[in-house]
């Protein structure tokens, strides 16, 4: 194929975007003002009414914040923080990172906004982001056992919150 063409030949879709910081920011700023503007709307609000009371009649596990706290958020950080000369890892671990902090920028952000029965879509949308993310870092993680480990026992985490957030919040309010 001829350099001149090589544009036309390229899918509508990367699926390795989420893997890359900056599209990773991009996707987060996007989710973010979408769900900012659906919430504006008040085409949400009976949803978040009704998440609410599911939330009430079905309160998460006593272990499952401190879980995710630890295992989800502050593991990936302290390995990143420890390892932060380390540029190959640098380039694995930013993206989860700044995906992570972009859920939580934006579930603040629209619980403040919109209330807290919102959490649950912004946590929904974002689990599924992730879990799209860690399968291809842990493509790219091939050669770095250690980090593909991490990176697998992230994607189990995420895809038990996936399961969580469809069997004890969203099948619920329907």
């Amino acid at each position: 194929m001829t350099p001149a063409l090589s544009g036309f030949m390229r899918p509508a879709f990367d699926p390795t975007l989420l893997s890359r910081p900056r599209a990773t920011a991009a996707a987060s700023v996007v989710s973010l003002v979408a769900l900012v503007a659906a919430a504006g709307t008040g085409v949400l609000k009976p949803l978040e009414a009704r998440l609410v009371l599911v939330m009430a009649e079905h309160p998460l596990p006593a272990w499952y914040f401190p879980t995710f706290l630890l295992l989800g958020s502050l593991l990936p950080f302290l390995v990143r923080l420890l390892c932060r000369r380390d540029q190959a890892l640098r380039r694995l671990l930013d993206p989860y990172l700044i995906l992570l902090a972009g859920q939580i920028a934006t579930e603040v952000v629209l619980v403040v906004l919109a209330g807290k029965g919102l959490g649950v879509i912004v946590g929904f949308w974002f689990t599924l982001m992730r879990l799209w993310q860690l399968l291809q870092l842990r493509i790219k993680a091939a050669r770095m056992p250690g980090v593909q480990m991490l990176f697998t026992l992230e994607l189990v985490l995420w895809a038990v919150n996936a399961l969580h957030i469809v069997l004890r919040r969203l099948l619920l309010v329907a």
